[in-house]
């Protein structure tokens, strides 16, 4: 029980930190006040290590209950592999960081959001 009951590490805030932006994130989407182009953005930034193909749209259907539960899991679990992974590449990659490294982390991130964005256009488009 103590273990629960202990100060949150970097991974725990960062992990409890991505929920509540996935929180904020649905409120503004339904009060469409922001664009829908930079809510996706926020969204793909957001699920990036795996749950960006669960969060998708899949065509001109209506989800499930078990579609909405799957998301449901998968943004959960992506949003403890968030924190704790940044966490991790703030403990380790970032504490020796180089212009070389720098330039090869921000690359990928790149490839992958264009990589999604591409994927994005490709399923909206009929």
């Amino acid at each position: 029980m103590k273990i629960l009951l202990r100060r949150l590490d970097l991974g725990g805030i960062l992990t409890i930190s991505n929920s509540v932006l996935w929180v904020a994130l649905l409120l503004i989407a339904q009060s469409r006040v922001v664009p829908e182009s930079v809510v996706i953005g926020i969204a793909m930034v957001l699920s990036l290590p795996f749950a960006l193909p669960f969060i998708l749209p899949r065509g001109h259907h209506l989800p499930s209950d078990a579609d909405v539960v799957a998301v449901l899991v998968v943004t959960g679990l992506n949003a403890f592999a968030w924190g704790y992974g940044l966490s991790w590449l703030w403990s380790h990659m970032f504490r020796r960081m180089t212009l070389r490294r720098l330039f090869a982390i921000v690359t990928a991130i790149a490839v992958v959001l264009g990589i999604a964005k591409w994927w994005i256009e490709r399923l909206t488009v009929d």
